[in-house]
């Protein structure tokens, strides 16, 4: 019979080691991770959308203005959510980070190109914000979600599975 791990381990070992990227995480343990996060990432955008909405950082526009006041405060709305929505992203990404570090270090990899990719995703989606709204451009946000889809490239989740693949070919 196989010895599950129960969520409350996961959720000790996650807690306990969330400072530790050396310590040892087994796949199982890894993959038990993502149920930690996932309520952690809910926390994450219910705090976003009350900061949200306390901030009134969305505004309505009134439909009668002259066009090009019109344009500019589309722009500036664009440009805000923008920003909003690339730092979202990225603080949703942060609770899965300490697992994705230790996972590297067990598999004997280091995790600079997964962190280079993170910070370079924030970076290049602000950059792409900012430009954007120099150039008196609504930016959208799909372009934004696109520079941190690139993550899942460098992650251990999709080397995992490779392995496993590979493993279950030789195998048969």
């Amino acid at each position: 019979m196989e010895n599950k791990i129960t969520w409350h381990e996961a959720y000790r070992d996650y807690f306990s080691n969330f400072f530790n990227p050396h310590a040892p995480i087994s796949e199982e343990m890894y993959s038990q991770h993502r149920w930690v996060t996932l309520p952690i990432s809910m926390i994450v955008i219910a705090v976003f959308i009350l900061v949200g909405q306390q901030l009134d950082l969305f505004t309505t526009i009134d439909f009668d203005m002259p066009l090009k006041k019109f344009h500019e405060l589309k722009v500036h709305e664009s440009f805000v959510m923008g920003i909003y929505l690339t730092i979202l992203i990225f603080f949703m990404q942060l609770p899965s980070l300490p697992s994705e570090i230790r996972m590297f270090y067990a598999r004997k990899k280091k995790p600079t190109s997964y962190l280079m990719v993170l910070i370079g995703s924030l970076v290049a989606s602000l950059l792409f914000v900012y430009i954007m709204y120099k150039m008196e451009q609504m930016n959208t946000a799909f372009l934004v979600l696109i520079f941190f889809s690139f993550i899942q490239f460098f992650s251990n989740d999709r080397a995992l599975r490779k392995e496993k693949t590979e493993r279950l070919r030789k195998e048969y």
